[in-house]
């Protein structure tokens, strides 16, 4: 995952060919509001609110063909078929590489990572560090042993201090909570809770009860979980 630099892609194919590129949504999108907001390119705050719109409707597409209607649609606009800078920008750029941006190009690439500003926050901390460490010698085997030292033994700290915060001992959470959530990451709890309000209209032909009284298996849109309630696990990917 990168931003939108064919030099840096070009290099990313040659070290690694099998590898594929995919773009970061943040920087992907930042880029769609500073070229719209540019007033040499001539669109209106109405025609920029569409343009912007349609291409978010674009990168979120759930299949190929339902991609390749909305940039017909776009490509059928009045401001498309007026300005000619819009055309360009959209047919040389980003149409022309929109199975690096679109989402459902993304067939086994995983589909939660979306922007690499986590990345980007963790090289500048490390860059900090080097800053700090590595005045003089700058050899591979320094960097090795400041990367090991410093960098990973502050991350595993950091970790293990946000594990002990999230215990119920450091922390009283809502009784509306179910206690399987408890000590769990926000994240996954926030995510959990937005599941479980879809999983209440899952119907009962759905949901099949083995023997032993504590495993199930749930049928969802053609896939297939399993849910174990002692010890509480689900084979699905967003509890895995």
């Amino acid at each position: 995952m990168c931003d939108f630099s064919m030099s840096e892609h070009k290099a990313i194919r040659r070290c690694f060919p099998t590898a594929k590129i995919i773009l970061c949504a943040f920087h992907r999108e930042q880029a769609w509001q500073r070229w719209t907001r540019r007033k040499k390119n001539g669109l209106s705050q109405k025609d920029r609110n569409k343009i912007l719109t349609m291409l978010k409707s674009i990168a979120l597409a759930p299949n190929d063909d339902e991609r390749d209607e909305l940039v017909r649609k776009v490509r059928s606009l009045d401001v498309w078929k007026r300005n000619k800078k819009l055309r360009n920008w959209l047919n040389t750029k980003w149409f022309k590489s929109i199975d690096l941006w679109s989402m459902s190009s993304r067939k086994s690439a995983p589909a939660h990572v979306n922007t690499n500003n986590g990345v980007e926050a963790q090289n500048s901390v490390l860059k900090s560090i080097l800053k700090r460490f590595c005045k003089v010698d700058k050899s591979a085997s320094k960097l090795i042993k400041i990367i090991h030292n410093h960098f990973l033994a502050n991350k595993k700290r950091d970790y293990f201090d946000a594990l002990a915060r999230m215990k119920p001992t450091h922390r009283r959470y809502s009784t509306a909570l179910p206690t399987w959530l408890h000590g769990r990451a926000p994240g996954f709890i926030r995510k959990c809770n937005a599941l479980m309000k879809n999983a209440q209209s899952y119907r009962r032909v759905q949901v099949y009860k083995w023997k032993n009284g504590t495993t199930f298996s749930v049928s969802d849109k053609g896939d297939k979980y399993f849910v174990t309630l002692q010890p509480e696990t689900c084979s699905c990917p967003t509890f895995s």
